[in-house]
């Protein structure tokens, strides 16, 4: 069969306007996850020890840079009760530094993940399950550290996939005679 550009082109039209328009989006739970909005960002709440880099970036052209005991923290809110989810964060660490990644106010104990020895961008995640009642959480990033330097970028808050654990299992196929 000959390649046709009229069908490809088309093809490519309807894939363009599927993804576009009728397929869902995955809504974004973290506001401003990249930083983009540096300085002009009231979304996050930052101590001294926190502040909005235009170096270091992960992806797009901010990241945040916290130093020795500094901490970032977001409210997120319209999470789902009794829903497990999975914060994640790119995380670099200059120095020797150590980067926390923790939620809190969830409906549970607070939860963390620790980092350290991490020159360049690492994949960080950390899971927890919402509370009975609750649609809230607090997420934050914190330098645990005396010294160094944590940067983090591309935060993002999923619902969990249903875990193939504990889905049922295939049954056997009969035996052939």
């Amino acid at each position: 069969m000959a390649f046709n550009l009229k069908t490809a082109a088309w093809r490519i039209l309807l894939l363009g306007f599927l993804a576009t328009f009728v397929l869902p989006a995955r809504a974004q739970l973290v506001a401003d996850p990249g930083f983009e909005l540096g300085a002009d960002s009231h979304i996050w709440v930052m101590n001294a020890g926190a502040t909005f880099s235009e170096t270091n970036a992960h992806e797009g052209t901010h990241c945040v840079k916290i130093a020795a005991h500094g901490t970032i923290l977001q409210k997120i809110q319209n999470l789902n009760p009794s829903t497990a989810y999975v914060l994640s964060a790119y995380i670099m660490i200059d120095g020797p530094g150590k980067a926390v990644l923790g939620v809190q106010n969830y409906g549970g104990k607070f939860v963390s993940t620790k980092q350290t020895a991490a020159p360049v961008y690492q994949l960080v995640k950390l899971n927890f399950t919402t509370g009975a009642s609750d649609t809230s959480a607090e997420i934050l990033l914190s330098n645990g550290s005396d010294s160094g330097t944590v940067f983090a970028d591309d935060l993002d808050l999923t619902p969990s996939p249903p875990d193939a654990a504990s889905a049922p299992a295939t049954p056997p196929a009969p035996a052939t005679p």
